[in-house]
């Protein structure tokens, strides 16, 4: 039996240009008046114009609406192959990265791709995987919401949709026993602390989310929390309770971090490096410190992670890291045709590297007090 899709897919097509009721040029129907007329959602007559689009039946003009395409309509294939993916809040820069790369190898193989947005929400990603299996995907490709402790012990991953291909990217547990990609955040806290050591500071603080507070596990930030504490006893570095900067959740605003530097400029003994969440919150941390008078790096140096677009015209320019999320997506998309084929009947896990990217123009307290002496 055919899918809800599918069905649509292939009853607009039907109706509209197999049996001619509109010639080339002419305009679809609204969504609004598709959705009444097949008695449907919304966003399945889109993905249906979506998918009638990619096949080259129809033409949209943004803001105007769908027509019927000069193309020849018997290129048009009845039956099709789709993916999903599914990302939390579609608009952020690393959602985007997964999508770029699950498009630049989904082509390959003449896949469609349905995209939803999670919502930041456990209940919401869970509802977006059902509608996408009932939808007819063959797999999905999702960029997981964060787990409460609760949720994770109790995963739909584990329990649910078993026989179904899920290729879990980036923010995964392994416990939820899915194929997956992710990301070496252990050896990026440890070799970004190991640089700041390795520059002479003496005390690192660290930007640590309290998932005690917001309930939360934010598994990035705590597998870079690790390798943070390793390199600071493999360098006989005492790890410090106040060197820890604790953030409600993963997005520190301004106030919270006025107030940690406000607190900072007070303590002696401070810190002089600090390991930011990401790229956005060193670049409010660099910025904060300049307009409170502390001088950056030469007071305080901040490094970030991701490289995000956010951070790469703050002055000065700080560390970060740059995992590549493009092959990320690519590399789902592979790996969800192998459980489609059936070559691959186990889950399988990749470990990506996130390599430190040092940025042009920057040169360690270190290195600027050598070049002093001599």
């Amino acid at each position: 039996m055919a899918n809800l899709l599918q069905t649509i897919v292939n009853s607009i097509y039907s109706d509209y240009v197999m049996n001619q009721s509109l010639s080339k040029g002419d305009r679809l129907p609204t969504v609004r008046e598709l959705r009444k007329r097949y008695n449907t959602s919304g966003t399945t007559i889109v993905h249906a114009l979506s998918v009638l689009e990619e096949q080259g039946v129809i033409e949209k003009r943004h803001g105007v609406g769908c027509y019927i395409a000069d193309g020849p309509r018997q290129e048009f294939h009845a039956s099709y192959r789709m993916l999903g993916l599914i990302v939390q809040n579609e608009s952020s820069e690393l959602p985007m990265r997964v999508y770029r790369g699950v498009e630049s190898i989904r082509q390959r193989f003449d896949y469609n791709v349905m995209i939803a947005d999670g919502s930041d929400s456990y209940d919401a990603e869970r509802a977006e995987v059902q509608r996408m299996i009932n939808s007819g995907c063959q797999a999905i490709i999702l960029y997981p919401a964060l787990r409460t402790p609760e949720q994770l012990a109790n995963d739909y991953l584990k329990t649910d949709f078993k026989d179904f291909p899920i290729v879990l990217v980036d923010l995964a547990f392994r416990e939820q026993g899915r194929s997956q990609i992710m990301f070496d955040n252990y050896r990026a806290g440890y070799e970004m602390t190991e640089m700041l050591l390795n520059d002479g500071h003496q005390h690192v603080a660290f930007a640590l989310c309290n998932s005690t507070n917001s309930h939360l596990i934010v598994k990035s930030n705590a597998e870079r929390h690790r390798g943070y504490m390793d390199a600071l006893r493999m360098a006989r570095v005492e790890a410090r309770p106040e060197d820890e900067w604790l953030i409600e959740g993963f997005d520190a605003g301004n106030d919270v971090l006025i107030d940690l530097l406000m607190k900072w400029k007070e303590t002696k003994d401070r810190p002089t490096a600090l390991v930011a969440l990401e790229d956005k919150m060193a670049t409010n941390v660099t910025h904060i410190a300049k307009e409170l008078g502390v001088s950056v790096p030469d007071e305080l140096e901040v490094v970030g992670f991701d490289n995000l677009v956010y951070g790469q015209s703050c002055r000065p320019s700080f560390p970060t890291t740059d995992p590549d999320f493009v092959r990320a997506g690519a590399l789902a998309v592979e790996i969800a045709l192998e459980h489609i084929s059936g070559h691959l009947k186990e889950p399988i896990t990749y470990m990506l590297p996130a390599p430190i990217v040092l940025r042009t123009g920057r040169i360690s307290p270190r290195i600027r007090d050598e070049q002093l002496v001599n």
